[in-house]
């Protein structure tokens, strides 16, 4: 295990038939992603936790990769090269949980994107997609499509300080933390 510091939290408002990306900037919070292959993190919502992984922190749409965890009324969860895009590879069956923390873990290294449930990076692995030929610079998270929801991301002791996210957007709800904590639409 790793020695965790701080605690990003981010609290996601429900929305209808989309993500916001922009609301929250883990980069800026204090999260060094160029310098990781893979994170855990913890969520709780009723379906369509997403994330993005970017080669640049400030670029939504050129050379990201989509996951998504729990779509389709918490049914299937895939990962696609572009928003919206096509089923890279896909997993069924009910992954979150609305009035639990669940951890799940992240990797992008070699090439691959991997995903998993479980606070161990490389456990009990869901999703996996080799197709990756860029470096990533910047992740994002949201919730969409009639849910919202809550991340909790552990940073290890030495981050730095985190930027005030609160003054790059105003819908965002961000709090940092400093102990460690414990129907969709057809198109998700």
């Amino acid at each position: 295990t790793r020695p965790y510091g701080r605690t990003l939290t981010y609290n996601c408002p429900v929305r209808d038939g989309h993500v916001d990306y922009s609301q929250f900037n883990p980069v800026h919070d204090g999260l060094r992603v160029n310098t990781i292959t893979s994170l855990a993190f913890q969520t709780k919502g009723k379906n369509d936790a997403h994330i993005l992984l970017q080669n640049n922190n400030n670029d939504f749409e050129y050379k990201v990769v989509e996951i998504v965890i729990g779509g389709w009324g918490n049914t299937l969860s895939v990962i696609r090269n572009k928003q919206q895009g096509e089923a890279l590879c896909k997993n069924e069956g009910h992954v979150l949980s609305s009035s639990s923390l669940q951890w799940f873990w992240v990797s992008w290294n070699g090439g691959c994107v991997k995903v998993g449930k479980g606070p161990n990076v490389g456990g009990s692995q869901i999703m996996q997609w080799c197709g990756l030929n860029f470096s990533i610079n910047g992740i994002r998270f949201s919730y969409g499509f009639g849910s919202g929801g809550t991340y909790l991301i552990p940073l290890p002791e030495n981050s730095p300080p985190r930027h005030d996210s609160s003054k790059t957007s105003k819908s965002s709800r961000y709090r940092r933390d400093t102990e460690e904590s414990e129907e969709s639409e057809d198109r998700q």
